[in-house]
């Protein structure tokens, strides 16, 4: 990643929280309602992402070969060493 891009990710996050901020601050709701309804926003980001995370990486094991069962009958010997060498 390069240093340019890492800034505008850096400057893109910032605003996002900063907006959030504003927008609890400047909320017509009292305080109280807002905590409530961020920690229901909060958990159903949480079960969204810890479903979504799973899914990835059921998917993942499915299409990507196992590493042990792929080389079960890869023999390596010292020759092929010396070969593989020069």
């Amino acid at each position: 990643m390069t240093g340019k891009t890492l800034g505008y990710l850096i400057t893109y996050t910032r605003a996002f929280f900063g907006g959030i901020v504003v927008g609890m601050l400047l909320s017509p709701k009292t305080g109280k309602e807002n905590r409530v309804a961020f920690k229901k926003g909060a958990h159903h980001v949480k079960e969204f992402s810890s479903h979504r995370a799973d899914d990835v990486a059921r998917t993942f094991k499915k299409n990507i070969p196992d590493l042990y069962e792929a080389t079960t009958n890869f023999s390596l010997n010292m020759d092929d060493m010396n070969t593989l060498q020069k």
